[in-house]
C-alpha cells in the first residue's frame, strides 16, 4: 500500500479533475487514496455553530436523513468509480474528526443515524 491523503478530494475536485489527480498519482506509483467523505471543508458552508449539523444534513440529506441527497451522493459515486477505474483503492473516511468530532458528541442520535445510513448504502 502506498498512499495520498487527498482527504478533501470530493468537496474540492470536479470528476474531471480527479481523474487527472489519480493519474498522476498513479503515475507516481500511489495505489491507495484517504478521502474524506465530510471534511472540514463542508463544515464551513454552515452559517453558525448552532445551525451547523442541520445545515450538513440538509446538504447532505435535504434536511432529513430520510432521503439522501441524490446530487451529493453520486458525486460521491463518481469519485469511488474514478478511483476504481485508476486502480486506486479509496480508504473512505466517513468524517474526519479533528474538525467533526465535538459536533458528532453533541449530535449522538445524529451521528449513529448517519454511521447507519452509510453502513446500509
Amino acid at each position: 500500500m502506498v498512499g495520498d491523503s487527498p482527504q478533501h478530494l470530493i468537496t474540492n475536485l470536479s470528476p474531471k479533475e480527479a481523474a487527472a489527480f489519480m493519474a498522476n498519482r498513479r503515475g507516481y506509483g500511489i495505489n491507495t487514496l484517504w478521502i474524506s467523505l465530510l471534511c472540514i471543508l463542508l463544515r464551513r458552508v454552515a452559517i453558525g455553530r448552532q445551525r451547523l449539523l442541520m445545515e450538513l444534513f440538509r446538504f447532505l440529506f435535504r434536511a432529513t436523513l430520510q432521503p439522501p441527497n441524490p446530487a451529493y451522493f453520486q458525486r460521491v459515486d463518481d469519485v469511488l468509480r474514478i478511483g476504481a477505474d485508476h486502480g486506486m483503492v479509496v480508504l473512505l473516511d466517513p468524517i474526519e474528526t479533528i474538525s467533526w468530532l465535538d459536533i458528532l458528541e453533541k449530535w449522538y442520535v445524529q451521528s449513529i443515524e448517519y454511521g447507519q445510513y452509510l453502513g446500509n448504502r
